[in-house]
């Protein structure tokens, strides 16, 4: 994947970019992107999607490295805390849509050389176990 950065993005505009680059991937692998920065007392989802019968909770995360496969990778920082905010998102979630079937995903977008990008899709990331 090219990607063209001109300049060193903000929190925000990496933010948004690597959302727009996971929106994509996941509608060439066949996603329904029902919902984009779902918000609950919670937190903010970043995608919600629909893959067959399962609706998606992503977590999209990206980094801007100076060498590829050098990390921090970006699938890192979604940990402990964040997991158990997505559970509670997600409890507030199925209030609102009882009949769906929730998993979580993380998509991580590694940024390097200013234009090239490296993404893992993590499918079932982490469970509701603790929910």
């Amino acid at each position: 994947m090219q990607i063209k950065l001109d300049h060193v993005p903000s929190t925000h505009e990496k933010g948004a970019y690597g959302e727009k680059i996971a929106e994509s991937y996941l509608l060439s692998r066949g996603y329904e992107i029902l919902d984009k920065n779902w918000r609950c007392r919670f937190g903010e989802v970043d995608i919600v999607a629909l893959d067959d019968d399962e609706t998606v909770l992503v977590e999209v995360k990206m980094r801007v490295a100076k060498e590829p496969r050098r990390g921090p990778y970006p699938e890192e920082a979604v940990g402990y805390r964040k997991r158990e905010r997505y559970r509670l998102m997600c409890r507030r979630y199925l209030a609102e849509h009882p009949d769906a079937q929730v998993r979580f995903d993380v998509v991580a977008i590694l940024v390097y050389e200013g234009q090239r990008a490296s993404l893992r899709h993590l499918i079932s990331a982490f469970d509701g176990e603790e929910m």
